[in-house]
């Protein structure tokens, strides 16, 4: 696995119940490289990016199940700065799957009953797993859209919006890429994904129903507090967490907050900030733009406001949904996002690239702040967004289809 995904939250369900043998990943801290990782802290401390790798661990996994390549997964954040194409990303993605594979080769090896895999990253080792086990039962978690519709959705939006492309960036991956994603499914006994969007692409691109089952993601329950919201006479304070970029669908929430005076919305944008800053300086008479903050700082974030949006053209099912719910705030979201959102429950759906369904939503809780309360109150309450919920329902699952295989 690349990646620590939402915190090796399958890995460490999946430990707590006794189902976990091994975890092999490119880069985690164990307590014995804690002085290695000091050594380059004094050289890359103040960097966001060495920030987020020294968060990879997790109190709940023994150290002894998990198997990394710790330089050459430091090679790879650091060069993954360097390169400024998504399809240069993906190719180097691809590489550090190899390096993976090996790892599971040597370290695992290829008679464990059950093996679970990322898309993107699994296709080397799911195929040789197969050759060598037949019997293995092959697991792939599908976290985004299919990528020949994740490549047709930007390519199309990069024509609404060139200036928000990066430099020459394509947006399309080449053949490649996308046999391997197809030999995934193929070779998997199982997808498990976190939204019916996802499920229904996957069928869209030929994926046997019967192989795929959805299981919503969930959070680490926050302390419960008494949620406060802007009155009548402030303005109505909308949060986005995510990428600034458009994958998100930001450019068509920033036209969309544009139209409102500051008295009335404001909106801060929390995340990296994926184009030009010049792009954005039209639009901060009434957003902030804070870039990446520590994930220490996210729950005040929240807290802070009154209503979460994110228009999301691709997603596989957004965890900052399942964050804002869990904080008791009400989500203004596309169906895309994959979230666990109900219409006028917990949340508005908006339709997804159009800024006209955005402003209306916005409008809607301006018009009534009593709903901010009511849909707060449901937010908890509603399809639990929390951990716990997750839990049973991936266990539940997982043991299903490894009971019938």
């Amino acid at each position: 696995m690349i990646g620590s995904r939402r915190n090796y939250a399958v890995s460490r369900i999946l430990s707590s119940n006794g189902l976990l043998d091994s975890l092999v990943t490119d880069f985690y801290i164990k307590k014995r490289v804690g002085f290695f990782i000091r050594i380059i802290d004094i050289f890359f401390g103040n960097r966001d990016w060495f920030r987020r790798l020294k968060t990879r661990r997790s109190e709940d996994l023994n150290d002894d199940l998990v198997s990394s390549i710790n330089v050459i997964g430091l090679c790879y954040a650091l060069a993954r700065r360097l390169i400024n194409t998504e399809r240069a990303k993906h190719k180097l993605y691809l590489l550090m799957s190899v390096a993976i594979s090996f790892v599971v080769r040597f370290k695992v090896g290829y008679s464990r009953d059950v093996y679970w895999g990322i898309d993107g990253d699994s296709f080397h080792t799911f195929s040789q797993i197969r050759r060598k086990n037949h019997r293995a039962i092959l697991i792939l978690e599908q976290t985004i859209l299919p990528r020949r519709m994740h490549s047709k959705v930007l390519m199309d939006q990069g024509l609404k919006w060139p200036a928000w492309r990066q430099g020459n960036e394509s947006f399309e991956f080449d053949s490649g890429i996308l046999k391997r994603e197809q030999s995934e499914w193929d070779l998997s006994d199982y997808i498990f994904t976190g939204s019916t969007f996802v499920r229904d692409a996957l069928i869209e691109c030929g994926v046997s129903r019967q192989k795929i089952r959805v299981v919503p993601y969930g959070v680490n329950e926050f302390p419960a507090k008494v949620k406060k919201f802007s009155s009548g006479r402030q303005p109505l304070r909308l949060l986005f967490v995510g990428e600034v970029g458009l994958r998100k669908g930001v450019p068509y929430l920033l036209h969309a907050v544009s139209t409102f005076q500051k008295s009335d919305v404001v909106l801060t944008c929390v995340g990296k900030i994926s184009v030009e800053n010049t792009i954005l300086d039209k639009f901060r008479s009434n957003v902030t733009f804070t870039g990446s903050i520590p994930r220490s700082e996210v729950s005040k974030i929240y807290e802070s406001a009154d209503v979460f949006i994110l228009p999301s053209l691709i997603e596989g099912s957004s965890v900052s949904t399942y964050e804002a719910l869990a904080h008791g705030l009400p989500v203004i979201t596309t169906k895309n996002s994959g979230s666990i959102v109900e219409h006028m429950v917990t949340g508005q759906i908006v339709d997804e690239s159009n800024v006209d369904s955005i402003i209306d939503a916005i409008n809607i809780y301006l018009g009534d702040r009593s709903l901010l309360e009511s849909h707060s109150a449901q937010c908890r309450a509603y399809k639990s967004p929390f951990i716990s919920r997750y839990k049973d329902e991936l266990i539940d699952t997982y043991l299903n289809v490894i009971g019938g295989a």
